[in-house]
Order: structure tokens, then C-alpha cells, then sequence
């Protein structure tokens, strides 16, 4: 009985983003879901047909890259999406598995990486309110890891000195 509670403010709440609740109070569950799903795919066809009337006048204008660009263009155009996807979804998949300290220290590996290769690689030129801007990134970085780093050293257990008292022995016949 809860889990169909739940089931309906789930629905309920999905509803409201979508359709005002009074034109489906009265509705059962599957009849709901039914025109949640009918006025959502609509709106979906509607955007798609305008993307596709896009395309088409881009094709007709000879704008357009992905058949007019040759066949590896094309080639390089159907595959930005999985190349794009896939990482991000190994990232969201990762991120949920650490903490999320360690997730906002490995957020500045990039812009690091970033930075190094246009002020070393590139000489990117760096005013001065750039090097201000960038010491107080910094501070603020040393003073999170600092104190994310005093409070798991707090939450760590001390080891047991009894721990050779609390363990028995047995031996197997």
C-alpha cells in the first residue's frame, strides 16, 4: 500500500510539471501516466519537426556539414555523440561512488591542466589581477583541503592495543 502511495506522488509531482493536476484528479493511475506520456512525446514531436524543418533549409542553403561535408565528416559527426556520452556517463557513475570531497579536489584537475598548457605551452600572456585571482584559488583550495584533511583524521578510529587480547585462537581437529 505505501509503494502505490508513493508510485502516485511520483506521478502526481511529474504531472504538475507537465499538465495542470485538476485535468487528471480524476483519472486512474495507468490513465494518467497515458496522458502524461501523450502530452510529453507530443511537445517532443513538435521540437523535433522544428529541428528537422532547420536541417532540411540548412541543406537547401548548402550550410549544412553532415551531408554535404563528405562521408568522414559525417562519419566524425554521428560519433560525437557517443564520444561525447560515454565519458559522462562513466563520470556520473563514478562521482556517485566517492566522496564528494574528493570529487570537488578532482574538479580542479582540469582547469590546472588548462592553465598550464596556455601560460607554458602557448605563453598565454597573465596580468597581474589573474595572478590575484588565481592566489585566492589557491588559498581557498589549501584552506578546503587542509580542513577536509583535519576532519578525516578526527573521524578515524584510534587502533585497538587489545586487539591481540580480543581475538581467539582455535585450532581445527
Amino acid at each position: 500500500k505505501k509503494m502505490v502511495k508513493k508510485k502516485i506522488k511520483k506521478i502526481k509531482g511529474l504531472s504538475l510539471q507537465v499538465v495542470p493536476y485538476s485535468e487528471i484528479a480524476n483519472l486512474s493511475i495507468p490513465q494518467r501516466v497515458k496522458k502524461i506520456l501523450d502530452l510529453v512525446l507530443g511537445n517532443k514531436i513538435v521540437v523535433l519537426q522544428g529541428r528537422f524543418a532547420l536541417m532540411t533549409m540548412w541543406h537547401g542553403n548548402g550550410q549544412a556539414a553532415f551531408a554535404l561535408g563528405g562521408w568522414q565528416t559525417s562519419l566524425l559527426l554521428v560519433l560525437l555523440g557517443p564520444v561525447t556520452a560515454i565519458p559522462l556517463l562513466a563520470f556520473g557513475g563514478a562521482a556517485t561512488r566517492i566522496p564528494l570531497s574528493t570529487l570537488g579536489v578532482l574538479q580542479y584537475i582540469t582547469p590546472i591542466l588548462q592553465f598550464s598548457i596556455g601560460v607554458f605551452l602557448f605563453n598565454e600572456p597573465m596580468p597581474g589581477s589573474r595572478w590575484v585571482g588565481f592566489f585566492f584559488v589557491w588559498s581557498a583550495l589549501i584552506v578546503f583541503s587542509t580542513d577536509a584533511f583535519r576532519y578525516a583524521r578526527q573521524r578515524r578510529p584510534e587502533p585497538s592495543s587489545d586487539l591481540i587480547d580480543e581475538l581467539e585462537v582455535t585450532e581445527s581437529p
